[in-house]
């Protein structure tokens, strides 16, 4: 948490002192920091995956990095609600549906209208479908 909260402090702090190639050299460790950490995130459980991108979610300074993990926390929100509507379990489903609101928002506001973003708006626009219409069956029952 420490080495990702800091990283953009040292590289502005190095910005008017260090030369572009050593500003350049911490951003690539940063990001293959930030990469290792990212994969480890992804081979954890489910349960404790979600734990974790909730608590560090918000530590990186990166778009790219947060909308990485800002995306996988909702996907696993979403798939823990579809799991447990499978299971009749509306109460779970709707728990989960509950919680993936407040990183699909996050993740709403990190997207411009760029066309670089375009896949991220589908991804949220498609999404926000999908949790509406679950959180429809899973009050219905």
């Amino acid at each position: 948490k420490v080495c990702l909260t800091y990283s953009s402090y040292a590289i502005s702090t190095g910005r008017g002192i260090m030369s572009e190639d050593w500003i350049e050299n911490i951003q690539e460790r940063m990001d293959r920091v930030f990469s290792d950490i990212f994969d480890l995130i992804l081979a954890m459980k489910q349960e404790q995956r979600i734990r974790i991108l909730q608590r560090f979610s918000f530590v990186p300074e990166s778009k790219d990095q947060r909308v990485k993990m800002l995306r996988q926390l909702v996907t696993d929100y979403f798939h823990v609600s579809v799991v447990a509507l499978e299971e009749n379990d509306n109460k779970a489903s709707l728990g989960a549906l509950t919680e993936v609101y407040t990183p699909l928002t996050k993740l709403e506001e990190l997207v411009t209208d760029s066309s670089d973003d375009i896949l991220l708006q589908d991804y949220i626009s498609n999404m926000k479908e999908d949790v509406f219409k679950n959180r429809c069956i899973s009050d219905s029952m």
